[in-house]
């Protein structure tokens, strides 16, 4: 299964958006961490998104 992966890091908060390819999503919102966003990004999956990754590697653009 193929998942998108989108993240606004805001100012006040960070927004998290997650689809499949079947045009289910999941949107989230934690507060921002200014000194460092990826504290934020890292809340945001784990606590929020139940996905479970499988086969090849994620790929990145």
């Amino acid at each position: 299964m193929k998942y998108i992966i989108g993240v606004d890091v805001g100012g006040t908060f960070m927004d998290l958006v997650c689809m499949d390819e079947f045009g289910n999503s999941v949107i989230t919102k934690t507060p921002s961490t200014p000194n460092d966003p990826s504290i934020a990004i890292m809340l945001l999956g784990p606590r929020y998104l139940r996905v479970p990754i499988e086969g090849d590697s994620p790929e990145y653009f």
